[in-house]
């Protein structure tokens, strides 16, 4: 979340520069050029992950077969059947 306000920050409160070849942001110049590709960068990034996290899934699910625990593991608590503890009396 962090990196996402700091991207979208730069499309609002980005200086022109001479040096660099690109507009201000949308406070300092009023045009949403900077903002929107900021927007654009922020949505690739996302997509990205999301393939990667489903790619890397996927991965795991076919070598390891016991990805998720049982429901009966679930119900009874993780804390019991995996370390033999009350987390909560």
């Amino acid at each position: 979340a962090g990196g996402i306000w700091g991207l979208f920050c730069v499309g609002l409160f980005a200086r022109g520069d001479d040096d660099f070849d690109y507009k201000g942001g949308l406070f300092y110049t009023g045009s949403p050029y900077l903002l929107g590709i900021q927007l654009l960068g922020i949505v690739c990034v996302f997509f990205w992950a999301a393939a990667n996290t489903i790619l890397v899934y996927t991965i795991t699910n076919t070598f390891i077969t016991h990805v998720r625990v049982s429901e009966e593991d679930e119900r009874t608590g993780l804390d019991v059947t995996e370390h033999n503890i009350m987390s909560m009396a």
